[in-house]
């Protein structure tokens, strides 16, 4: 559905609904004595299915009755309701069963908000802000219970992802023959995970990420183009580990610099020469 109610308001709604169906089986063929004698004594069948139903609905606004400039919001939800069959056993050989029957419901939840200006003919800037949110539960129907020769657990109840993604952008080309871009990006994500073994306590991971990109074509000839560009990425991921003793555990982190040149010649309309040197740091 897409509505202009107004000369500068427009607004589209989607919905959409899908069914997924999957069936798999194999069958392993294994050598399980301890010291191994290169003959199969076991074979192990495995038969899976899921089937997944979804609803997904969108809107998107988008405002432009301010001067070289464009507002707009978009939401989207999509819900997810899932079941999955897993049968192992063992057909050949020392005997092991195992099944489950899981229901897996999943709401992703993503809102974005933005803008975009070109205060000048020779200059444009976006800048963008977006948030995640998705919930993932599991709740077993039936599963094979625990013991010596059936050692599957089912250790997840649930999992919930928040994220924050900004990200702004300049891009600048004050003559025709050179074109510069500058861009910065923060993304975070928190992830707690919910274990089905009651003696376990929520467990959260912390990831954190900052990008840094900067970038320059230059256009000296019709057919020949030079690009320079270099990133900086930094990030860190704080483990269950970390967040509960931090003296001693160190936070995961990881800067990472990238450096490319590239050049292309159009030799003809149907043949290009490039060479490019990327450094990684």
């Amino acid at each position: 559905l897409l509505m202009s109610p107004l000369k500068y308001l427009s607004a589209s709604a989607k919905i959409k609904a899908g069914l997924k169906n999957r069936f798999s089986d194999s069958n392993t063929p294994l050598d399980s004595t301890t010291i191994p004698e290169m003959l199969i004594n076991s074979t192990t069948y495995v038969d899976s299915s899921d089937t997944f139903k979804s609803i997904n609905e969108s809107l998107e606004v988008r405002f432009t009755k301010l001067p070289r400039t464009t507002l707009y919001i978009d939401g989207d939800c999509e819900q997810v309701y899932g079941r999955r069959r897993e049968e192992s056993a063992r057909v050949l050989g020392a005997g092991s069963y195992f099944f489950r029957d899981v229901d897996i419901v999943d709401y992703r939840n993503k809102i974005t908000a933005g803008i975009n200006w070109r205060p000048y003919n020779i200059l444009s800037i976006s800048s963008q802000y977006r948030r995640t949110l998705i919930d993932d539960t599991y709740d077993v129907r039936e599963e094979t219970p625990f013991s010596a020769t059936n050692t599957f657990l089912d250790l997840l109840d649930a999992q919930r992802f928040n994220g924050d993604n900004f990200t702004a952008k300049a891009d600048i080309k004050p003559y025709r023959w050179i074109h510069g871009t500058f861009k910065y990006q923060l993304k975070n994500t928190d992830i707690v995970t919910t274990s089905a073994i009651s003696t376990l306590d929520s467990a959260k991971v912390i990831h954190y990420m900052n990008t840094y990109l900067a970038s320059v074509t230059l256009i000296p000839t019709q057919n020949f183009y030079l690009t320079g560009m270099f990133s900086r990425q930094a990030s860190f991921t704080d483990t269950p580990a970390r967040l509960a003793n931090v003296a001693v555990v160190p936070r995961y982190e990881a800067d990472v610099n990238t450096a490319m040149g590239s050049a292309t010649y159009i030799i003809t309309p149907k043949a290009s020469l490039e060479t490019q040197y990327q450094w990684v740091h």
